[in-house]
């Protein structure tokens, strides 16, 4: 609208430039027809009325200067549209060659009507070779077009993109097309543009790789916190190295410092045998140089005699073509190597070579840990070995010292053991049962002989000096924290069901559960073995006689238990 208005008010200045024109150019003709020719009738004839010719005169004047000057008007403005026209397309072809993401625009025949410098750079080839070709021909090269093509059917309203690999170079492009719209409105020409994201992708593979190595160490770290066991530890390190190293074979070398040699332990991915032989001195090959030097020694072709790997001819027949070697040290201590082989040169890369430094650290400190768990482990068991030995020795002792019951504690401590685990005793309070059994009359040594040895029946106060054993045995053991959960056998033995025991006269569930289980096969071998004063009574006689004190002296509960299994036994002895 304002266009229009604008034009109008154009026209009406050009009329009345005309009109005023065509005046001056009326009054000037007057002017010379009067002082030169001395005509002085257009004047007459004004004055007389005759306004008719003015008028005419006037008019086509006004159209002829009119015209001129709308003329000239127009030529001007078309040159300077021209110019204008001229200059928004040397900035539009100055944008577009300065973007720096290459840009092509092609036809419906997927040829290039146009590019800019970048994709030029690109291509690497002239503006003159490039224009007319299809796209796929120039850069990149490919089979055909790209499907998310606007020029292909179907595509030119998608909004998509598609990336690519330059395979000589490595670098990574997305390209994304943008239908360019003919007159007639059909979608069959497209301006590709094309970004390259070779860093991105290089940056979020490093990220990705990092995070994935960071998960390993994570998983190494907490199977070295969980397994004290050597072989599952170095079976999951090798492992690891296989699925996040991409490697195509891994082998563990533990360091003997007896013989001081690399010995193979562990390993994985090796068609043969032959590795599993390993065994090399310090200092001898690659393996045993990086173990020498305490530094990681990496190589491409092992196999080849210059790399002066020692066991080339056991892997010959592998196919590696890269071979890394990492030492194992912990707090200064050779620990071992692990060997690493890839089919390609993976393994000589730095980021994998720090990977395999980081699961080498975390190597040793397993090994570290798990043979400080073994030495711990022998040495609890030598001294747990030492103890029980001790406990047997002062067992036998009482036994020596009491010739009427020699072999009873161990008889009674091997039965007992047995009835706990029919109880369901675990296996940590079974190791306490047993304790206690051994030193069941390990109050006793407090007992003088002349009671302990007397060969007729006791008066009441050797008696009462004979119930005071169990309370012997626990002032005895008592100082002793190893045997604290060992004491409810010597102290409580003596109870009874129904609390008319000593020392304390506890009842029922108040005696501890091994108490209640010895007691009854404390009073089962006494009865079962032979005495100066009588013989051992018969079998079945001890059962009835165990029976009768069910719910008085004994648990009638573990009593049942009891007799089943000695009435079960005995048939497997007969046969």
């Amino acid at each position: 609208m304002e266009q229009r208005n604008g034009s109008s008010r154009l026209n009406y200045k050009i009329i009345l430039a005309g009109i005023i024109l065509a005046l001056f150019v009326w009054v000037g003709e007057s002017f010379v027809d009067i002082v030169f020719y001395r005509d002085i009738r257009m004047a007459k004839n004004l004055l007389h009325g005759a306004w008719a010719h003015f008028w005419l005169h006037l008019a086509l004047s006004t159209l002829i200067i009119a015209f001129s000057i709308y003329v000239t008007l127009l030529i001007s403005q078309i040159k300077f549209s021209k110019t204008r026209i001229e200059t928004i397309k040397n900035e539009w072809e100055d944008t577009f060659d300065g973007i720096t993401e290459p840009i092509f625009i092609h036809d419906a025949a997927f040829k290039i009507t146009r590019c800019n410098i970048a994709y030029r750079d690109a291509v690497a080839m002239p503006f003159e070779k490039i224009i007319g070709k299809p796209y796929y021909e120039v850069f990149p090269i490919m089979p055909g077009p790209f499907k998310s093509c606007a020029a292909n059917a179907g595509a030119a309203k998608k909004e998509t993109e598609e990336e690519f690999i330059v395979p000589e170079t490595g670098r990574i492009f997305r390209v994304k097309p943008y239908p360019v719209a003919t007159p007639s409105g059909i979608d069959n020409h497209s301006v590709h543009i094309m970004e390259e994201i070779t860093g991105k992708r290089n940056a979020e593979d490093k990220i990705s790789r990092q995070l994935k190595y960071m998960e390993a160490i994570n998983r190494i770290s907490r199977t070295i916190n969980s397994s004290f066991d050597i072989s599952t530890t170095l079976e999951f390190i090798v492992n690891e190295i296989l699925e996040t190293m991409h490697a195509d074979a891994v082998g563990v070398m533990l360091y003997d410092p007896v013989t001081q040699r690399l010995e193979y332990k562990a390993g994985r991915g090796f068609l043969s045998g032959g590795i599993e032989k390993t065994s090399l001195r310090i200092g001898e090959g690659l393996a045993g140089r990086a173990v020498l030097e305490c530094k990681n020694v990496c190589c491409v072709d092992p196999s080849s005699a210059e790399t002066g790997f020692q066991r080339a001819p056991l892997i010959e027949k592998e196919g590696f073509h890269s071979y890394c070697c990492i030492p194992l040290v912990s707090k200064g201590v050779i620990k071992g190597a692990i060997d690493i082989f890839c089919k390609d040169k993976t393994i000589t890369k730095k980021d994998h070579s720090e990977l395999a430094e980081t699961i080498a650290m975390q190597a040793s400190i397993a090994i570290d840990n798990a043979e400080m768990f073994t030495s711990l482990r022998r040495s609890n068991l030598e001294l747990t070995l030492a103890y029980d030995t001790t406990l047997e020795g002062w067992s036998r002792a009482l036994d020596l010292r009491d010739k009427e019951t020699e072999g009873h504690s161990q008889r009674v401590t091997d039965m007992t053991v047995h009835l706990a685990k029919e109880l369901g005793v675990n296996d940590a309070e079974l190791i306490h049962v047993r304790r206690g059994a051994l030193l069941h009359d390990i109050g006793k040594m407090g007992v003088p002989d002349a009671i302990l040895l007397k060969p007729g029946p006791l008066g009441a106060e050797e008696w009462t000096l004979m119930k005071k054993h169990p309370i012997y045995a626990r002032d005895m053991l008592a100082p002793i924290e190893y045997l604290h959960p060992a004491i409810d056998i010597p102290y409580c033995h003596h109870e009874k069901w129904d609390g008319t025991g000593y020392p304390r006269e506890l009842k029922q569930n108040d005696i501890p559960l091994a108490a209640r289980i010895f007691s009854i096969v404390d009073v089962y071998d006494a009865l079962r073995s032979d005495r100066p004063y009588r013989k051992a009574w018969p079998e079945e006689k001890v059962m009835d006689h165990i029976l009768s004190l069910s719910g008085k002296d004994f648990d009638p509960e573990i009593v049942s238990v009891f007799i089943k299994n000695r009435r079960a036994a005995i048939p497997a002895k007969a046969s």
